[in-house]
């Protein structure tokens, strides 16, 4: 599933964010067709794979095309099967890190880092 997100002014997490919200109103809208609606669900889960398993603060750290400084058009490229997500941005492709969640209760995991 490949979907185009426009990053200007905000960063890559938050702009995904504001389009999962966007395409749920659309969802839940009226006069929506079958065939609508089911790439709206198609689009929606890949943005939710994306949201609940990229590790956001690596990716703006490594990638400063990503943290909404300036305006950049990318694709989202997600495929759950094979469990890759990759950025295709400014003429190259971001593969994107995942957050790694320890089962360990001593280990924090990077979302509930200081």
């Amino acid at each position: 599933m490949e979907i185009p997100i426009i990053i200007e002014k905000h960063c890559i997490e938050t702009e995904t964010r504001r389009l999962y919200e966007k395409l749920l109103g659309r969802y839940f809208g009226k006069s929506i067709s079958v065939q609508e609606k089911a790439v709206l669900e198609n689009q929606i889960d890949a943005i939710l794979f994306f949201l609940e398993n990229a590790d956001f603060r690596e990716l703006r750290h490594q990638h400063s095309e990503l943290n909404g400084t300036s305006k950049n058009q990318v694709v989202l490229e997600v495929n759950k099967q094979e469990k890759s997500i990759c950025i295709h941005c400014q003429e190259k492709d971001i593969s994107v890190p995942f957050i790694r969640i320890s089962k360990r209760p001593d280990v924090m995991s990077p979302e509930n880092r200081p």
